[in-house]
């Protein structure tokens, strides 16, 4: 966009400078010819060749080394953004972790059977597309229900065949705090707790330790209870203060508006849908929920959390690319028109001069890596 606006610029100053260049000439005591050449040797040699495809052709070859990372990026504005990124908000099941729990324990009510309290609850679950429900549906076998829906994001709902109110949520009860907890209850009575395993990403804490050297704040953001959200920060390395539990996508939302930006959220579920969307740049992870792909600016189709890092470095030095070369096309563009303007170099030299600084822009742009 920057380059952008330069070229409009330019395409403008380099038409005064031309005439200027004729005036001059003409009242210098140079034939009109002569003056006529000096302006076209303006015109040809300030052409904003290199200056439009200084960042265009940056990210064209940023965008082929991230795809061979097994990075899709899908907006060159929230890339570029990516670069000066301050904050990063992830998700955490399926983010920074395998997304692949099951379930491990089953606490009924007194009055009420493990099978039931399973059963139920996927009665509320199946149709949701979230690890947790199809753990949950998996548990229990196929639901004889046409599925359930979500309230606030954090809820599943649904109503059985006798007119009751399912709800299954978050439940922060219980003696350990490994584990997802959640509470099963009909018409607001519990009937039981369902407790469920994951395990982080192996790659977790050494992408957080690197994004940290990179002087970005790392905040984790879940829908899940406090207790297994606390149990993986400390795995992996992120602070009490940076974990927010028991997030809506609401939450979400205001906690990346919020945040000092730039700011990237990661995720991979359709709740994250919303904080992507809002993010200066929103990514998701490989097998993520197709809405949520569809709203992210970059989709990792490969790899685990240390696509993040590889994708954020990447960024970085693009963008040291791209000022690298608007600065050779805007310093090349003032020599050179003062250059013409003195009649120093004829048209035809001024054409290939022109080329020359468009093939180094071109070949700079090759040197971007991740």
């Amino acid at each position: 966009r920057l380059a952008d606006r330069m070229a409009g610029a330019m395409s403008i100053i380099i038409p005064l400078a031309a005439a200027v260049a004729a005036l001059v000439a003409v009242a210098s005591g140079a034939s009109a010819s002569e003056a006529l050449l000096r302006a076209l040797s303006t015109l040809v040699i300030a052409c904003p060749c290199a200056l439009g495809i200084a960042t265009p052709i940056a990210f064209i070859t940023a965008a082929s080394r991230a795809a061979r990372e097994g990075l899709l990026v899908r907006d060159p504005a929230a890339f570029e953004l990516l670069g000066v990124a301050r904050t990063i908000v992830f998700d955490k099941t399926g983010t920074l972790t395998a997304g692949r729990p099951s379930v491990a324990s089953i606490e009924p009510e007194v009055g009420w059977s493990e099978e039931t309290v399973i059963g139920i609850a996927a009665e509320a679950e199946h149709g949701i597309e979230h690890p947790i429900a199809r753990a949950i549906v998996a548990a229990a076998g196929e639901p004889h229900t046409s599925g359930g829906g979500t309230r606030d994001g954090r809820r599943a709902w649904a109503m059985d065949n006798h007119g009751r109110e399912i709800v299954v949520q978050a439940d922060d009860g219980g003696v350990s705090d490994t584990a997802t907890r959640l509470r099963v209850s009909i018409d607001g009575r519990t009937i039981g707790r369902i407790a469920l395993a994951d395990r982080e990403r192996p790659e977790a804490a050494a992408a957080i330790e690197a994004l940290r050297s990179r002087g970005l704040n790392v905040l984790l953001a879940t829908g899940d209870a406090s207790g297994p959200a606390r149990h993986l920060a400390r795995t992996i390395g992120i602070r009490a203060d940076e974990i927010f539990a028991h997030c809506s996508p609401e939450r979400k939302l205001e906690l990346v508006r919020r945040s000092v930006g730039p700011v990237v959220f990661v995720g991979d579920g359709i709740n994250d849908g919303p904080a992507l969307a809002a993010s200066d740049c929103g990514i998701t992870m490989a097998e993520a929920h197709a809405g949520a792909t569809a709203l992210a600016s970059i989709a990792i189709s490969r790899a685990g959390v240390e696509a993040v890092v590889v994708a954020i470095d990447l960024a970085r030095n693009t963008r040291l690319v791209m000022r690298q070369n608007l600065v050779f096309a805007v310093v090349y563009n003032m020599l050179a028109l003062t250059a013409a303007g003195t009649g120093t170099v004829p048209p035809v030299l001024a054409a290939f001069v022109m080329l020359l600084s468009s093939a180094t822009v071109l070949i700079n742009s090759f040197r971007v890596k991740s």
